[in-house]
């Protein structure tokens, strides 16, 4: 058919959404994907539908910039509910989170039973810091989809920000009740106890998360703190150990929990050597060096000339 009329638009097109589906993970699709979808663009600017699925292969490519430009030209020819929450999700993940709320609250405005873009309005003034107003996004989202676990997350997450232990408590349990392996509440209600000083409580929801995915850096980390923070340092340096193991790809940003952890395991083994000694006969400030502690503030890689590792521990020592 491409033969016989090479611009035949819906064969076109239809050809460009194939080599989409074939998988993004193969660059040569997509390309091939995005070349049809020019081509229906060049010959037919005016259909809305084409610039979204052309936005839809950008953004995972990380062209998010471009990905927003064809969805603002899309919004241009046939404003739709769908469109706006397509476009606020991209703001969101690029961190533009006042444009963001703008399209979310644009998508309601158009359709306002829509619970995923109710939690996504509220996820907006969470990282605003507006913590009242997101509680009512949250909550309004709750009311559209009772099983919603993804904003009982997040209620807690505004609760425990708020300084509002049993709501949140409340919150994240709720959430654990329709889906006791949800790692990413298992984790924020660890982090919560751990801050409140429920460290045995804590440490459960760390191992419990670590059981579900045994990768999960921030509860590795928390793991170890809280071994350490109990006084179990052997422990809690060896889930600290399990951190620093999980080098990042070449390419790949390092977590926050890489960056600090060496400097915790040393910190670690640094108390644990002076269980022994007063309180008023060591300091911290005089034993190790001010770059180590001016490094750690600021989150830098543990690259600290003439440092002299801190005396390691043995299993039968606790």
């Amino acid at each position: 058919m491409l033969q016989e009329e090479p611009d035949l638009v819906s064969a076109i097109y239809g050809r460009g959404i194939a080599y989409g589906k074939k998988g993004l993970h193969d660059i040569k699709n997509a390309e091939l994907a995005l070349f049809e979808l020019s081509r229906v663009i060049a010959l037919e600017p005016d259909r809305p539908e084409v610039f979204e699925q052309r936005a839809e292969i950008l953004s995972p490519l990380g062209r998010i910039n471009e990905a927003l430009n064809d969805l603002t030209k899309a919004i241009q020819l046939q404003p739709s509910a769908r469109l706006y929450r397509h476009r606020g999700t991209l703001y969101f993940i690029s961190e533009d989170y006042a444009t963001a709320h703008e399209d979310f609250q644009q998508s309601l405005e158009l359709n306002r039973n829509q619970p995923t873009a109710m939690l996504y309005k509220g996820l907006t003034f969470f990282h605003r810091g507006l913590l009242k107003e997101a509680i009512e996004a949250f909550k309004e989202a709750l009311k559209q989809k009772v099983d919603f676990i993804d904003a009982y997350k997040s209620l807690g997450q505004a609760y425990r920000e708020l300084g509002n232990f049993e709501a949140a408590t409340e919150s994240f349990q709720k959430a654990l009740l329709l889906n006791q392996n949800h790692v990413q509440t298992l984790q924020l209600r660890g982090l919560m106890l751990y801050h409140h000083g429920s460290l045995q409580e804590a440490l459960k929801n760390f191992k419990r998360c670590l059981q579900l995915e045994p990768y999960n850096e921030v509860c590795q980390y928390m793991k170890g703190l809280s071994h350490v923070a109990m006084g179990q340092f052997y422990e809690g340096i060896k889930a600290q150990t399990k951190v620093m193991l999980n080098d990042p790809l070449p390419g790949q940003k390092a977590s926050p929990e890489y960056l600090k952890v060496k400097y915790l395991r040393e910190y670690s083994r640094y108390l644990h050597a002076h269980l022994d000694t007063p309180l008023t006969e060591y300091s911290v400030d005089m034993d190790l060096p001010g770059s180590f502690k001016d490094h750690w503030a600021k989150n830098l890689p543990f690259l600290i000339d003439d440092y002299e590792e801190q005396p390691g521990l043995q299993p039968h020592i606790k």
